[in-house]
């Protein structure tokens, strides 16, 4: 059923070239943070920058599990598990609540490749859109953070900022390009709701997602089960006084809700990773 309902066009491509940012940033940075999304880590991991990176004597690879306040606790450490099992450290963070930022802080000094005495730990942060990259350098910056030298090779806005008496963080994310399918740009948030032609088509396409990924999710978050139609969304808007004139319901309206509500991460679905393998490596997808 996904399948039929996927058939919608991607997001336009973007006019400047990404790869040349984000290739910028791994190239002058000594740890990169790849954050991810940690309701859908799998989803948003780069294998072939994670194998670049990892191949790299000179560089470290950290991920970072952010929005892990929208997930349980044990399930955010099955996937730092996970991830160290692989042979690559992750840490659990909540830009938005602050939290976790400390614990990165030292997992960047445990994992910084070793350097001369009174040379700079550069720290560099790239991943998929709307995982949270810009605030959680923000974090980092604070009040206190002060300017450095432009860098060379990126905009004139692109500056090295001191987040510590050894780090210092490029103020601006490298943004992984990647031919993301429209199913999956719903799942991530990319695609904002209001730009969406076919809202109904596509809440009918994330609706089908995330009941797959956590059976029961959607009636847990609004109190009607889900059955796989459009209707439900009518019972939706009819539920939440989502009405046009005449009293019809509004159903283009609370299906942009009901994507906007997901991406607030208001329904609480997630990912749990694989089994646990013995080999350490990235596949090379």
């Amino acid at each position: 059923m996904l399948e039929k309902l996927g058939e919608c066009r991607n997001l336009p491509k973007a006019k400047k070239n990404p790869w040349k940012i984000v290739w910028d940033v791994i190239g002058k940075s000594d740890v990169i943070l790849e954050v991810v999304d940690a309701r859908f880590p799998s989803k948003c991991r780069s294998f072939s920058i994670e194998k670049k990176i990892l191949t790299d004597p000179k560089k470290s690879l950290i991920i970072v599990l952010n929005k892990s306040d929208l997930i349980p606790r044990e399930i955010g450490e099955k996937w730092v598990k996970y991830f160290l099992k692989q042979g690559i450290p992750a840490a659990l963070v909540s830009a938005q609540d602050r939290l976790g930022t400390s614990k990165l802080r030292k997992l960047i000094m445990r994992y910084a490749p070793k350097k001369e005495a009174g040379n700079d730990i550069i720290v560099g942060v790239v991943g998929l859109p709307n995982t949270g990259k810009s605030s959680l350098i923000n974090i980092f910056k604070g009040r206190s953070s002060a300017p450095t030298a432009p860098v060379p090779g990126f905009t004139k806005a692109m500056q090295l900022l001191r987040i510590g008496a050894r780090l210092l963080i490029y103020d601006t994310p490298g943004v992984i390009p990647s031919a993301i399918p429209f199913i999956d740009q719903l799942q991530l948030g990319i695609i904002r709701p209001e730009r969406l032609d076919d809202p109904v088509k596509a809440a009918l396409i994330l609706a089908n997602i995330l009941e797959k990924i956590r059976p029961g999710c959607i009636e847990e978050y609004c109190g009607l089960p889900f059955e796989g139609n459009e209707e439900f969304f009518e019972k939706l808007a009819l539920k939440r006084h989502r009405l046009r004139k005449g009293g019809e319901p509004d159903i283009d309206t609370i299906s942009r809700q009901f994507i906007m509500d997901h991406i607030k991460g208001r329904i609480k679905v997630y990912e749990e990773p694989p089994q646990l393998e013995n080999k350490k490596g990235v596949n090379n997808n």
